[in-house]
């Protein structure tokens, strides 16, 4: 059956209508042994919702609509709303379960229970609550219920818009799981909704999302415009960054510590993919926002993430969505830049571990050292109750060495030094 309604979508011009549009990628049909196989370009270095920021979660959801709203019209729906049912590319954010469109219009938008844990509950609850929107992928793969979201939030949700999608609802999947199989169908068949009814409910959930802001906290998101480098400094790490770049260019870069994306920029034209991992989503919104607009290279890639408690395989026996670092593996070249002395000094990791870590992720790096007597290691240590790992340069250099030959060295400044290294 799920042949014959894709076979009908593509027939009827709905999927190319969507290709046109840059909802989907395009495709390709044939026939093998009489099975319909479909054909797209895979999507280098997938995302998850739980590594995305609330913007990328937003624009993401209104896709999900687009999508809906084009199959209602052209007859058909959508069988699942699931937020891992978009990919983030080149292009942007684009469908890509062309398996999810069954034929015809139903009494209700089935899928919109799903589509609210996965979309509009977890973006309401960081509105409302300033939390991250991805906290909600911490219990499992289906994202907020409704009667967690009011369980969480309570009569803050008593607003207009939020009542009926939210509270209501979880009134009602409360009433649900009481029911039996009998009355549940009974209630499907019976309490309907005609078909203008249910588009016009897409839009006014569409503009409902579009009316949720994020938490806007400032993070490191303005650091760029704070930090101590003159301008002299700044253009001597681009350049050195440029250099090691085109050194090393390859499929994949990996910016740890990307904040606004910066030297993300100077990876892109170097390599097919950069992945940007940040772990304020402040800076990373405005990173993607950026690129949203076109001032940033589509081949970046948007990782809220922290690079020491990444997110782990996950799904059917933890492979069906890989860990971030089994991703981030065929990288040919990490930067770290500005992050080595956060590493020491906030989470408390020694310079070994650094060293380890860097020799697992790829072949060759460029770290920035930060002395342990910087103003920025310095405010950094000004909160700790005891003093931080060491990580004088010697101690440095010689846990890199162990694992990597250097193969570049610059000095910024009496207490910064760029390091490019290539594993032994």
């Amino acid at each position: 059956m799920g042949a014959e309604w894709f076979r009908s979508a593509h027939k009827c011009g709905l999927l190319s209508d969507l290709v046109e549009r840059s909802l989907i990628h395009p495709y390709r049909l044939s026939e093998t042994d009489g099975q319909l196989v479909v054909t797209s370009e895979p999507v280098a270095l997938a995302t998850f919702p739980y590594e995305w920021t609330f913007d990328m979660l937003r624009d993401a959801a209104l896709l999900t609509l687009e999508v809906t709203q084009l199959a209602w019209k052209a007859g058909f729906h959508l069988r699942d709303a699931s937020a891992f049912n978009v990919l983030f590319s080149d292009d942007g954010p684009r469908f890509v379960d062309l398996g999810s469109f069954g034929a015809g219009h139903t009494p209700y938008w089935f899928a919109f229970g799903q589509f609210s844990n996965h979309f509009l509950n977890p973006l309401v609850f960081a509105h409302l609550s300033g939390v991250e929107a991805r906290w909600a992928w911490q219990r499992g793969l289906e994202g907020l219920s409704a009667a967690d979201l009011r369980a969480l939030l309570g009569r803050k949700l008593v607003r207009p818009g939020l009542f009926s999608h939210v509270w209501l609802r979880a009134a009602l999947e409360g009433r649900n799981a009481s029911m039996s199989a009998q009355d549940r169908n009974r209630l499907r068949s019976n309490a309907g909704l005609p078909a203008a009814a249910i588009a016009s409910r897409f839009v006014r959930i569409a503009d409902l999302i579009r009316g949720l802001d994020a938490p806007r906290h400032k993070g490191w998101a303005r650091y760029q415009d704070e930090c101590t480098y003159t301008a002299e400094q700044s253009a001597a790490k681009v350049d050195f960054v440029e250099a090691a770049a085109r050194r090393w260019a390859g499929e994949l870069a990996v910016d740890v510590g990307a904040n606004t994306g910066t030297y993300s920029q100077v990876l892109s034209k170097h390599f097919q993919t950069v992945a940007a991992v940040e772990g304020d989503e402040a800076a990373l919104d405005a990173l993607y926002l950026r690129q949203r607009s076109g001032g940033m290279s589509g081949n970046v890639r948007v990782l809220l993430a922290d690079i020491l408690d990444p997110s782990g395989g996950r799904g059917v026996m933890g492979v069906e969505r890989p860990s971030l670092l089994e991703r981030l593996r065929t990288a040919n070249l990490v930067s770290w830049l500005a992050v080595l002395h956060h590493l020491v000094i906030s989470a408390n990791l020694p310079v070994a571990l650094f060293a380890a870590l860097a020799a697992t992720l790829a072949p060759n790096h460029v770290v920035e050292y930060v002395s342990p007597d910087d103003p920025m290691a310095l405010l950094l240590a000004a909160g700790r109750p005891e003093p931080p790992w060491p990580f004088d340069v010697e101690l440095f250099e010689q846990e890199m060495g162990d694992k990597f030959e250097t193969v570049e060295r610059l000095d910024l400044s009496d207490t910064r030094r760029l390091y490019a290294f290539t594993r032994r």
